[in-house]
């Protein structure tokens, strides 16, 4: 089973991920609660699809109110034959308590890094003070 076939090209995943920020945006009063950046070459990258949407998704829908500063900071990096991801966003502790669906997306993401990457990711996630962070490092194929 070649893991390649699995995989698309890491610019349709990146555009996927910015179509998908700019409704967040639309729908976001304030401009500054969301912070976003790429860096780095992803031209000859690919990679498995429908990886970073989850933890995106996750990080809109547990967030706080959006009239704060960064409420949402996604980062993404390609160096060294590596991707690296940080998505954290503020939550209201209260809140989270009630939702019990929380986390039931990220389930389904670390299975398909288990299957597609093995060991060849890191991924950490954890939360406190408010504050949920994600952070994966990919390792990379060439296409």
């Amino acid at each position: 089973n070649d893991a390649k076939s699995d995989c698309v090209a890491c610019q349709k995943e990146i555009n996927h991920l910015e179509n998908y920020l700019s409704l967040e945006k639309i729908r976001l009063k304030n401009p500054n609660f969301l912070q976003y950046s790429i860096d780095g070459n992803y031209d000859q990258i690919v990679i498995a699809p429908m990886i970073l949407i989850p933890f995106v998704e996750n990080a809109f829908k547990h967030s706080v109110d959006s009239s704060i500063e960064n409420g949402i900071e996604i980062t993404v990096k390609i160096e060294n034959k590596k991707l690296l991801f940080k998505c954290k966003n503020q939550f209201d502790e209260t809140e989270t308590s009630k939702d019990e669906g929380h986390g039931i997306g990220l389930s389904t993401v670390k299975k398909r890094l288990n299957l597609i990457y093995k060991n060849r990711y890191q991924l950490s996630i954890n939360s406190d003070n408010s504050v949920f962070n994600v952070h994966l490092e990919l390792e990379l194929n060439e296409n």
